[in-house]
């Protein structure tokens, strides 16, 4: 906008033409007029080609007899700018949808919508829209120069205007009409590592499909090589966006801009060409370096024959092929460096007579390549024992040098590639009716408020929870943080040596914490250390660590049933204890004891209490507690309480647009009373050397917990985390059993997720809840249950549950507690000398 010194005018763009429908008398075709905002007045110009450059049309309104063409586009011009639109065309005599038919339009509420169907009048039928009764919508009917045409228009669209419309005609042709504010934007690029051959290269194109409101002001593709290319921006007939022709291996980048809104979407593209193989013949060994763009399989051959055979017979009965483990594989995304040798040892084994030729063979699934034939001298037998000690130094010293390469190679990679910090947690905004329509909000620029603000002098520092790449969770005693006084809480800090990005973000997930709020299960924010010093974010502390090995400690004490616990745990552990004391004179049994045998009604958790031995007062220290709790049996109520008290925090993250990305049993605490808490404390563990963290292109993600979308397409969004709840329930149930228990992630991995595999009902689980889970791993993420069902159907387990427990109680209870007291009526006269 450029305004005048003066400051009375400003001289602007013209804003995006629309159209107003004029219907004439019967039997007359009807005007379109082109509307276009502006200062100075644009000049109004209709053409019949996207190209604008052509003679044009300046009447405006015009009367639509002049443009029998399929193309019809109007541009307002003025000092400043161009701008241009163009009428929805469909020709339904058509059998094919034309390139330029659009199959979306997308509006902001008030604006107009024109759409024409046409076809020749050689049919006997005249095409019509069927716009299923929606209001605010005219349509017409025109015949001629040799065409049949029926037009739709709305001059002010609502939401209410959402919908497909279809033009009925030898063929019906659907448009999709979205009415969304402005500001708008969802990308698709498919998959977003994509590895294709140097043949599908010639004519590959990546493509994106782009849904935004206004259209996009700026659009281009940045290639790896730094070259830019515009996509276009003008005149849009549909959302598809091409880049062809690419032959280079790396990230392509996607630049958007709408309504001043910056998108970028990225996809990884590798051109797998032949490996690369590098050999080095020494006395005794051949050393073999190979570069894949893909995992690859290797071996060895060897030909007993002369050289001139082995060449002239390279796949006959002349080789030999041999297995052997030594394989060193480095895989990172479009680069797999392979080392292998075959050495003295292994040319004996293979019991080959002396001098064969080698060769070094790879094979993955773009071909089978083999190396030059490499001369293999090994020592004679008379002189293998003598050469022994110099050929190991020799070998050794090779191999500690190749090692040293590989790992300089690593470090400058991971170096250059280090992934920086960021929450797992995240709070997003979506864009539009679809939960894939979303942007990840930044709290960058947030205002964080003092008032979680905590005096960093009533903090003291405690023994450390857990480290990582990045940072570290710490237990710690604060200082007025609560009404308690003093608490025990766990502090989340970056490592001394981190980088101002790493701290941008640990505030950026801070203020995130502050606009999400509080809920029981979920690990809270409690304040927060910003002045002179580290960054601390302080939480809730959680007893008794994380659920996943909370599990694994109790595997030994699960019971079925609340009658197997009581007999099983309370009553001949108590009994045994009895035994074990000196002074039975101070022991008191009373029947408060039994007051606690009830079922839980908060939670779905059974509370069965301990009969209690007390001694002065019948008083219990914390520790004596603590301990009672942790010995406890798990029942089948208590992996039911689990699985709803996740759902249930899932369900309060959902409704503030939050979605987890690593949501697994190793991220929900255990507290007091059994309570379960979601965190997020990757920023304190060690993914590099954790197993349940893969890795996959350029990072480390919990493949086994990720659903299909996220996997191959780097899609998170609530019904992600629906699926990971799937395999979090399959741990509860399997009492913390690695998930996919013996299967390598690998290609066949990747293979069986997209088939649909899902894994068997685990041991301890229910038939009912087993296939709540297979629901939950459903391939298309709509199908999967949001958590608010989820937390309805956990709650009608566990009211399922408590139901049959008060019959089983109203049947056994009475004999059960007849035949304890009797029996420790029995106990309590042996401890007093009597006989029984």
């Amino acid at each position: 906008m450029y305004c005048s010194a003066k400051g009375e005018e400003c001289d602007e763009r013209p804003s995006q033409p629309w159209f107003d429908f004029i219907s004439n008398e019967p039997g007359s075709s009807p005007n379109i007029k082109c509307v276009s905002e502006s200062y100075p007045q644009a000049d109004i110009g209709w053409y019949t080609s996207l190209e604008t450059s052509g003679k044009g049309f300046t009447e405006n309104p015009i009367n639509t007899s002049k443009f029998v063409k399929k193309t019809l586009v109007c541009c307002a011009t003025n000092a400043i700018g161009q701008e241009c639109s163009q009428l929805y065309d469909y020709d339904v005599g058509s059998t094919s949808m034309e390139e330029q038919e659009v199959r979306e339009v997308v509006l902001s509420p008030g604006q107009s919508l024109l759409l024409r169907c046409s076809m020749t009048n050689k049919e006997s039928l005249h095409p019509q829209w069927s716009v299923d009764g929606r209001p605010g919508m005219t349509t017409e009917s025109d015949n001629h120069e040799g065409f049949r045409m029926a037009y739709l228009y709305m001059k002010s669209v609502t939401e209410e205007q959402n919908g497909t419309y279809t033009c009925v005609g030898r063929q019906n042709k659907s448009v999709s009409v979205r009415v969304l504010a402005k500001g708008f934007v969802s990308v698709s690029l498919g998959q977003t590592n994509k590895t294709i051959s140097t043949t599908e290269a010639i004519n590959f194109c990546l493509q994106a499909n782009i849904s935004s409101q206004p259209l996009p002001d700026y659009c281009a593709w940045e290639t790896p090589d730094g070259k830019w290319v515009d996509c276009g921006q003008r005149s849009w007939r549909n959302g598809t966006r091409v880049l062809c022709d690419q032959k280079i291996s790396g990230e392509y980048k996607l630049h958007l801009e709408v309504a001043s809104q910056r998108v970028i979407r990225t996809m990884a593209l590798c051109v797998a060409d032949k490996p690369q193989i590098n050999c080095s013949p020494l006395e005794g060994i051949v050393w073999c370096e190979a570069v894949s763009p893909v995992p690859t399989n290797v071996s060895w051959k060897l030909c007993q024959e002369s050289n001139n055979n082995c060449m002239r017979d390279p796949q006959g009965s002349s080789w030999t092929q041999v297995q052997h483990e030594k394989v060193e594989d480095v895989y990172l995304f479009c680069e797999t460096r392979i080392n292998s040798s075959m050495t003295t040892n292994d040319w004996l084994a293979a019991d080959l007579p002396a001098n064969p030729f080698a060769q070094f063979c790879l094979t993955n699934s773009f071909g089978y390549w083999c190396s030059d034939n490499q001369y293999f001298s090994p020592p004679s037998t008379k002189t293998h024992l003598q050469s022994t000690g110099s050929n190991e130094l020799k070998i050794g010293i090779l191999v500690l040098l190749v090692a040293l390469v590989v790992i300089g190679l690593l470090f400058l990679y991971n170096f250059r590639k280090k992934p920086r910090y960021e929450s797992q947690l995240q709070m997003i905004q979506i864009m539009g009716h679809n939960d894939n329509d979303y942007i990840y909000i930044n709290f960058k620029d947030f205002e964080y408020d003092q008032k979680w603000e905590f005096p960093r002098e009533n903090l003291q520092l405690g023994k450390e929870l857990g480290s990582g790449a990045f940072g570290m969770v710490v237990q710690a005693t604060a200082v007025g943080i609560s009404p308690l006084g003093i608490s025990q809480v766990a502090v989340k800090m970056l490592k001394e040596k981190h980088q101002t990005v790493e701290k941008e973000a640990l505030m950026s997930e801070l203020k995130m914490m502050t606009q999400i709020g509080n809920h029981d299960n979920i690990v809270n924010l409690l304040g927060a250390c910003t002045g002179t010093g580290p960054v601390y974010l302080i939480f809730q502390f959680c007893w008794y660590g994380d659920l996943l090995n909370y599990l694994k400690n109790n595997r030994e004490c699960y019971h079925k049933s609340l009658t197997d616990a009581f007999i099983t745990d309370r009553f001949s552990s108590l009994y045994h204890n009895q035994q074990s004391k000196k002074d039975y004179s101070e022991f008191q049994i009373t029947l408060d004891d039994y007051s606690h045998m009830q079922p839980a009604t908060t939670g779905g958790q059974e509370n069965i209490a301990l009969l209690k031995l007390t001694a002065e007062g019948n008083q219990f220290d914390k520790d004596r507690e603590q301990q009672a709790e942790e010995l406890e049996g798990l029942t089948y109520q208590d992996l039911l309480s689990f699985a709803h008290q996740v759902a249930m925090g899932m369900e309060f993250l959902s409704s503030k647009n939050c979605i987890h990305r690593d949501l697994a049993a190793r991220n929900v605490l255990v507290t007091k009373d059994r309570l379960v808490k979601i965190g997020d404390f990757g920023l304190a563990r060690d993914i590099d050397n954790d197993s349940n963290y893969v890795v996959r292109g350029n990072v480390r993600l919990p493949v086994k917990w990720m659903a299909p979308e996220s996997i191959f397409q780097g899609m998170y969004t609530m019904k992600s985390d629906t699926w990971a709840y799937g395999i979090l329930l399959w741990e509860i149930f399997s009492l913390g059993v690695t998930p996919y228990p013996g299967v390598k992630v690998d290609n066949k991995f990747y293979s069986m997720i997209k088939r649909g595999f899902q894994m068997e009902c685990p041991y301890y689980a229910g038939i009912s809840v087993y296939r709540m889970m297979c629901k939950c791993w459903s391939l298309e993420p709509s199908d999967r249950p949001a958590f608010s069902k989820l937390v309805a159907f956990m709650e009608a387990q566990l009211t399922n549950m408590e139901e049959k427990l008060y019959h089983n109680t109203a049947e056994e209870m009475s004999s059960d507690y007849m035949n304890a007291l009797a029996i420790l009526d029995i106990s309590s006269q042996l401890m007093k000398g009597k006989e029984v």
